[in-house]
């Protein structure tokens, strides 16, 4: 499955995800520690707390659903917040790679948000049931696609600003 293998490549993510946590759940509600936002140490800390509200929400729909598929969901979102975390450091050099890997850690967090709705939706499901958790992925693909855009909005602003200063002192 591409989206356990090789998806923290590139821009240092790997070394951001290596003292991740995993997300835990208790019962059928993922736990989403008490002042998650506020420990840097946290792993929580780089989701921003409406995203959480929502994935929290799609768990709780989706509570039939096998914990691999929600732990699936979100490392895949954790890995695009992540990615947004390194682009914001100032310190921090991007190379092309960054746009390349914004792209496929968006789409790993689509299809294992698919894979969750796949899992959960049965022929038993009544239509209802099947609209919330429909609104619900819409709410967390919306989330995933402006995560994506910011990242690779702020590498390409990075690299342009990086071009210019690198061109104006070789002149």
């Amino acid at each position: 499955m591409q989206l356990v293998m090789g998806a923290a490549v590139g821009a240092g993510v790997g070394a951001v995800m290596g003292a991740a946590a995993t997300w835990k759940f208790g019962g059928d509600a993922p736990v989403v520690e008490k002042g998650a936002g506020e420990n840097p140490a946290n792993p929580y800390a780089l989701v921003p707390r409406p995203t959480r509200k929502v994935i929290a929400d799609l768990f709780m729909s989706a509570k039939k659903a096998p914990d691999a598929s929600k732990q699936a969901v979100m490392d895949a979102v954790h890995r695009l917040f992540c990615l947004l975390a390194e682009v914001r450091r100032p310190e921090w050099q991007p190379d092309v790679l960054v746009q390349t890997d914004a792209l496929h850690f968006r789409r790993d967090a689509k299809f294992a948000i698919d894979e969750l709705l796949d899992t959960c939706i049965t022929q038993s499901s009544t239509p209802l049931y099947i609209e919330e958790l429909t609104r619900q992925k819409a709410a967390l693909v919306g989330h995933v696609e402006t995560t994506g855009t910011q990242i690779i909005e702020l590498s390409r602003q990075r690299l342009t600003k990086n071009a210019l200063r690198r061109g104006g002192s070789g002149s």
